[in-house]
């Protein structure tokens, strides 16, 4: 995962990781999606808009698709 994306993770700092996971297309955001923790899975994936999260969520395995 994106060094950057992780340590604002970290910081809470959510305005500018939306920011960062706006620049990413669909399949990279669901590939960090996929390398995260579930709570991080979940916070990631709400700071996305609408179109762009159905766009990702097509691209998420069947399991991580049921979790979140």
């Amino acid at each position: 995962m994106n060094e950057r994306i992780r340590q604002l993770l970290k910081d809470k700092n959510y305005k500018e990781l939306r920011n960062e996971l706006m620049e990413l297309n669909e399949v990279n955001i669901a590939d960090i999606l996929e390398e995260v923790d579930i709570s991080e899975a979940v916070i990631l994936f709400r700071l996305l808009p609408k179109d762009l999260a159905v766009d990702v969520f097509s691209y998420l395995s069947n399991e991580q698709q049921k979790i979140l």
